[in-house]
């Protein structure tokens, strides 16, 4: 599945201002298919131009195809080909401009020169700092000024439900988070969105994903590829959220579908 979020642009007309940010035109490359669409959602809403594409093969055709900023992609992309090979096959064929690998491998093969590795789970804040980064050094001269304006806008949050929510109260929820600004206010939006319902009714765990952290078991088995993510692990089917939750809506949708009753004296 290919996700065209916006159309690409020719190559003079790639880099634009918005707000005093850069607008970078990113092809993803990414084979679980609900984090491409979340992430890919949350670049688009910081101002980026987003293409999607859920393998290797799929990637190298894209670049045939269109010119990018930059490139972020997956390590392991299964089924076929890895994101190592993506990026080699893009430098011999003289495609590949700025790069950004996600993964959470520790020994990686060979890679072309100055592909910055984020190790997973990246931190959303992270990664748009990287894009923007990227971006600027590929820019011409006069546009690679700081900007003046102010930060860009946050990271809008997307649920994800792949099936009817079950009805049971009483709800298991696991927030993954570093201390960036991002994650943090994430954690302020949540607490705030908790106080609205019982806390009998809910069981947080906050886990705090350092740099250093060995990649966590838990982590694997919630498919946290980036933080802040939020986990609803039970009861019922597990959902997520991504991002620092400035639209609560879609946190309080969460909860509702979960049951949770709001307290009396919240309106």
């Amino acid at each position: 599945m290919t996700l065209r979020l916006a159309v690409r642009q020719n190559k003079g007309d790639l880099l634009a201002r918005v707000e005093g940010a850069f607008v970078a035109t990113i092809l993803f490359v990414e084979d679980h298919e609900d984090t491409r669409e979340l992430v890919g959602e949350l670049l688009t809403a910081s101002g980026h131009s987003v293409t999607g594409v859920g393998s290797a093969e799929r990637g190298i055709e894209e670049l045939r195809a269109g010119t990018f900023d930059v490139l972020v992609t997956d390590f392991w992309l299964d089924p076929g080909e890895t994101g190592a090979w993506l990026l080699n096959t893009a430098q011999a064929e003289g495609l590949l401009g700025p790069a950004i690998m996600c993964t959470a491998e520790r020994l990686l093969p060979p890679l072309p020169e100055g592909v910055v590795v984020l190790k997973k789970p990246v931190d959303i804040d992270a990664l748009l700092a990287e894009v923007e980064r990227a971006t600027r050094a590929s820019a011409p001269p006069a546009a690679r000024e700081e900007p003046t304006a102010t930060s860009s806008p946050p990271a809008s949050v997307h649920a994800l439900s792949l099936a009817p929510p079950p009805a049971p109260p009483a709800i298991e929820l696991v927030l993954y988070m570093t201390r960036s600004q991002c994650s943090l206010r994430g954690l302020r939006n949540l607490r705030r969105v908790l106080g609205y319902y019982g806390p009998e009714n809910v069981v947080l765990s906050i886990v705090d994903v350092t740099e250093d952290a060995p990649f966590d078991a838990d982590v694997d088995r919630d498919r946290v590829a980036f933080t802040p993510t939020l986990v609803k692990r039970g009861p019922g089917i597990r959902e997520r959220l991504v991002g620092d939750f400035a639209d609560v809506s879609a946190l309080e949708d969460l909860l509702d579908r979960a049951g949770l009753v709001r307290s009396a004296h919240v309106a």
